[in-house]
């Protein structure tokens, strides 16, 4: 990496930063992109250089997130179920995302009406790359009603385990046992 592709690298992760402290402290409703830029002593055209809506600010890696997950669906041993399979991404999933920020993240995205909006959307973009897998696994089409539901399922228990351990203190192996507790809890309701 060049020394302006560093420069710009840790720019947009100091915005990010700024603005999850300033989100976390003010609420996102009541904190502009003013605040942000003047707390990280740059210029409100600057950040919106970086981040073209201030949602994206919280959002931005999402679809880093998004591409990591996707990789790691298609790694499990092609012989597991896909909902076993799903699992066991989603257990190394949560090695990627387990850090206080993003703890502190989902604090601030449950907080806010409107990002909790945002992150409903992604959620279904995210349904929808788990259950390609899942049709992969089964031999079907990714609009199979069966691997639809296996998307929204995985998703489902990602979103509870991430609510349950960001509520709880968001420490890295708390994400992985809150994952295993709502898998877990997931497969009992199926199997009820």
């Amino acid at each position: 990496m060049g020394v302006r592709e560093d420069k710009k690298r840790r720019t947009r992760e100091r915005l990010e930063l700024v603005a999850l402290e300033l989100f976390a402290r003010r609420g996102y409703e009541r904190t502009t992109v003013d605040d942000v830029a003047g707390a990280a002593g740059v210029s409100a055209r600057t950040v919106f250089r970086y981040f073209p809506v201030k949602a994206d600010l919280l959002f931005g890696d999402a679809g880093a997130d998004l591409d990591a997950l996707r990789d790691l669906l298609a790694e499990p041993d092609a012989s597991l179920p896909p909902f076993d399979a799903a699992r066991a991404a989603l257990g190394a999933f949560a090695e990627r995302i387990g850090t206080p920020t993003n703890a502190e993240r989902a604090r601030v995205i449950a907080a806010s009406p409107t990002l909790a909006a945002r992150a409903l959307e992604l959620r279904e973009r995210w349904a929808e790359a788990v259950a390609a897998e899942v049709a992969a696994r089964r031999g079907g089409e990714v609009h199979d009603e069966t691997a639809r539901l296996g998307g929204l399922l995985v998703v489902a228990v990602l979103v509870s385990a991430v609510r349950e351990w960001s509520l709880n203190g968001g420490g890295p192996q708390d994400l992985q046992e809150a994952i295993d507790r709502c898998a877990a809890k997931a497969t009992e309701i199926l199997h009820a």
